[in-house]
């Protein structure tokens, strides 16, 4: 194939992912002897080579320097979402960003989130740890950012409750299957005549209508929420690393 052919983006993404699965499929056919004869260079790049690596791809190095931090201190990944039967209890993002900011830098991050969600808030310090409400009345379906120092930078985490939803959720399908239930029962005992059928499946169903449609939509909200939340991480890493407007 000519060196000068051009690929398209997801074109690119199929080459290095094929590239990458045949490599890994040939270090497995090598033999265990001849793997550990011969002291080769040692596995891996550096944060350099990273760099370097992605740059010529497109990648900033600020962005993979931000990744490598949150790879290595262990979170790459989203904040944890507790779960009720399928419903997020909790919808969470997190990132780590260069150092703790400024007391101009927090300002400006406040007032980003003011800005965002459209209420004054609540902030909150103790030690060098800063946070955000979104209420100060009640965290129930408040949003709240914390902020606090680790070895590979500031790990900022954003935070809404969802538990009052699933709890709703789950006490309006328990009281359904229950109605559902106590028909189902006394049909089956011969309190109530044929027809009555129609009562435990009407609840039944009605149940079963609850719960699944508040998955739905819990499981949509949750993920328009956590893109929400990974775009004001993104302004408050760019205010941190002092690329934001002034």
């Amino acid at each position: 194939m000519d060196s000068g052919t051009r690929f398209h983006d997801d074109e690119i993404r199929r080459i290095l992912a094929r590239a990458a699965e045949r490599q890994e499929q040939a270090e497995r056919a090598l033999p265990a002897a001849s793997a550990g004869s011969a002291a080769g260079p040692e596995p891996g790049l550096t944060l350099a080579e990273l760099q370097e690596v992605a740059q010529e791809v497109g990648i900033a190095p600020a962005h993979v320097r931000a990744a490598a931090r949150e790879v290595a201190s262990g979170t790459d990944g989203p904040a944890p979402r507790y779960r009720l039967l399928g419903i997020p209890k909790d919808t969470a993002d997190h990132r780590v960003v260069p150092g703790r900011p400024t007391d101009r830098e927090w300002e400006r991050i406040v007032q980003e989130l003011r800005e965002e969600f459209r209420v004054p808030g609540v902030t909150n310090s103790f030690g060098d740890v800063l946070e955000w409400w979104s209420s100060g009345v009640s965290s129930v379906g408040a949003v709240r950012l914390r902020l606090e120092p680790g070895e590979q930078g500031a790990h900022v985490t954003l935070r809404r409750s969802n538990a009052q939803m699933a709890n709703l959720t789950h006490a309006l399908g328990w009281t359904f299957a229950g109605m559902a239930g106590l028909f189902g029962g006394a049909l089956a005992l011969g309190g109530l005549g044929p027809k009555a059928i129609v009562a435990p499946l009407f609840f039944g169903g009605l149940s079963a209508a609850t719960v699944l449609g508040g998955r739905f939509l819990s499981r949509w909200s949750a993920r328009r929420e956590r893109a929400r939340f990974a775009r004001i991480l993104d302004r408050i890493d760019l205010i941190v690393r002092g690329g934001g407007s002034p």
